[in-house]
């Protein structure tokens, strides 16, 4: 409400809401990124996977696990890289090292991976016991 009278009444717009709504979408898109992975609520599509047998959909669905750990443990570490690259930028509007809102990268890659390994090592454990009974 503020920033819209500023700006439509006194013309004197504030800078710092835009960037702070930005840097807030991008923490929370990030961060919600792992909550919804230990949901198991990522929209997916298994139109395929559902028309193969029981025992050949888990292990696809381990393989495909393991391929997003791995894509996760490349986003963390680009991320990282990426942080220390503009750790000593500073956001003109809010005042803070830009490397901040660029942290939820790897944060949220990271906070995923848990979820993932969970669910690498729960479809490990049933795809080993079938492949032994």
């Amino acid at each position: 409400g503020l920033q819209v009278l500023l700006r439509y009444v006194f013309s004197l717009p504030l800078v710092w809401p835009e960037e702070f709504g930005g840097l807030l979408l991008l923490w929370l898109s990030f961060v919600g990124m792992a909550f919804v992975s230990r949901r198991g609520s990522h929209v997916r599509v298994t139109l395929l996977l559902d028309l193969l047998p029981e025992g050949v959909q888990k292990g696809v669905r381990l393989l495909w696990e393991v391929l997003i750990g791995i894509f996760l443990l490349e986003v963390a570490w680009q991320g990282v890289l990426l942080v220390w690259l503009h750790r000593e930028v500073e956001n003109p509007a809010l005042g803070y090292s830009v490397a901040f809102g660029e942290a939820a990268l790897p944060v949220g890659a990271l906070l995923t991976l848990i979820p993932v390994g969970a669910n690498i090592r729960r479809l490990f454990r049933q795809v080993t016991s079938e492949i032994l009974s």
